[in-house]
């Protein structure tokens, strides 16, 4: 899915014309969509759940406390590097908001929502991070690995802000050949960025 319709790329640039090169608005919509995510370094819209396995080391757990690296948004389940089920009544997740519904756990979708980092077992679930033969690819999580399931407002905003400064510059950027430019002439760096776009996405850059 894409973050913004061609609809709403139509209203950004003010153009109602029927016979609107859609294949064209698609493209830069996709163009938009990859800028923001390289430069965050962060998916804000995930639409099918994954299994990712994180190692059992000191750097991931740290007592009750595994540390993802990768952002997640909605926990299917949890398998811990023994082969047994974590249920979502046995831990807490970092931040605190979430929402239980059956075994799935959902980050909710409000703009103060921020992506969880960290699994915290809870002291009185008599269960411990662990695993038997091999500390890598321990411990197994299924669900939406990504800043949030659908894009927050803002980057939104960002994403039709940008991909109509791209359509209304695309034969500029075509003619580039400065190495911020790749050679599908996506820009890569944030400052080559519209400043209203870099500062809507600046606070959502993962460091």
């Amino acid at each position: 899915m894409a973050y913004i319709t061609v609809q709403e790329l139509q209203r950004e640039l003010g153009v109602f014309d029927d016979n609107i090169d859609e294949l064209a608005f698609a493209d830069v919509i996709a163009d938009a969509q990859d800028i923001i995510e390289r430069t965050t370094h962060r998916r804000f819209e995930v639409a099918a759940d994954e299994t990712r396995t994180v190692d059992y080391n000191d750097l991931t757990v740290n007592g009750r406390s595994l540390f993802l690296p990768w952002d997640l948004c909605q926990i299917t389940s949890i398998t811990n590097g023994d082969g047994t089920a974590i249920s979502p009544s046995q831990y807490v997740t970092t931040p605190r908001l979430r929402s239980v519904s059956g075994s799935t756990v959902s980050l909710p979708a409000n703009s103060d929502a921020w992506p969880w980092y960290e699994i915290v077992l809870l002291s009185s679930s008599d269960v411990a991070w662990t695993y038997e033969t091999d500390p890598e690819a321990a411990i197994s999580i299924v669900g939406r690995w990504g800043f949030s399931v659908t894009p927050p407002a803002a980057i939104k905003r960002a994403c039709a802000r940008l991909a109509a400064w791209l359509y209304t510059q695309r034969d500029d950027l075509r003619d580039r050949v400065d190495t911020a430019v790749s050679e599908d002439g996506i820009l890569l760096l944030m400052s080559d960025l519209p400043t209203d776009v870099q500062r809507r996405l600046l606070p959502f850059v993962r460091h």
